[in-house]
């Protein structure tokens, strides 16, 4: 158990950000079919009750199946079973817990999940983050079920408010075409947030840049190919 210090105000984080790394995988052991295990890290609040917590576990002892669940307020919100795609080397992926109010996301990077949920308790302070790994019974264990690193950034917001990306009453959309780009303007103006990849050119400067993608719940990911040219 980690427990989480106060700022030099002595005020404990109630909107922040953590990321970890973990090993669950068999790799290099024999008879990986029956082994099975537990790994969950749990972030709790000043009365040691539950804010979140991410589970990654393997409960089939006959073939590798791995799942994840996840636990907001002390309950299970959403899980996903029996598929293969949860096993990880800490190495190389990574699992991210955001709360900004009473919004906490989730994002298992390695396995392509990224969640959103709604806290009952906005106000809740992180104050203890604990990791916990087991075995079952008498089966054999996991081969490789360990907590390699993690990362605390406390959220200095104050003062925030969640402003729906939705249109008005009356308001005009238009699109139109300049010269090879594909433009929106919202009422007059050019201030919508997505553009359209496949027919935009993106300025970036120099250096490192990081490009966000989105798609409807309904869609598969989309395939996507940069071409750059400085």
């Amino acid at each position: 158990t980690k427990i989480v210090p106060p700022d030099k105000n002595g005020a404990y984080p109630v909107n922040w950000r953590s990321s970890y790394r973990i090993d669950f995988n068999n790799d290099g052991a024999d008879n990986k079919n029956v082994r099975v295990g537990h790994n969950s890290v749990t972030y709790s609040n000043q009365n040691d009750e539950l804010i979140v917590a991410v589970v990654v576990e393997d409960n089939n002892s006959v073939s590798e199946r791995s799942d994840v669940a996840i636990y907001i307020d002390g309950n299970r919100v959403w899980d996903n079973r029996e598929t293969s795609k949860y096993y990880v080397s800490g190495r190389t992926a990574w699992v991210a817990v955001e709360k900004i109010g009473n919004e906490i996301t989730v994002n298992v990077s390695y396995a392509g999940v990224q969640k959103s949920f709604v806290s009952k308790n906005p106000d809740a302070e992180l104050r203890k983050i604990t990791w916990y790994g087991a075995a079952y019974k008498e089966y054999l264990p996991i081969a490789n079920n360990f907590f390699r690193a993690i990362n605390v950034k406390k959220h200095n917001v104050l003062n925030w408010q969640d402003i729906p990306n939705k249109f008005g009453s009356k308001d005009i959309l238009l699109y139109g075409k300049n010269v090879d780009n594909i433009y929106c303007t919202l009422n007059n103006n050019q201030g919508l947030q997505y553009r359209d990849p496949g027919s935009t050119l993106i300025y970036a400067p120099p250096g490192l840049s990081t490009m966000f993608l989105s798609w409807s719940d309904f869609a598969t990911a989309p395939i996507v190919k940069l071409k750059g040219r400085a």
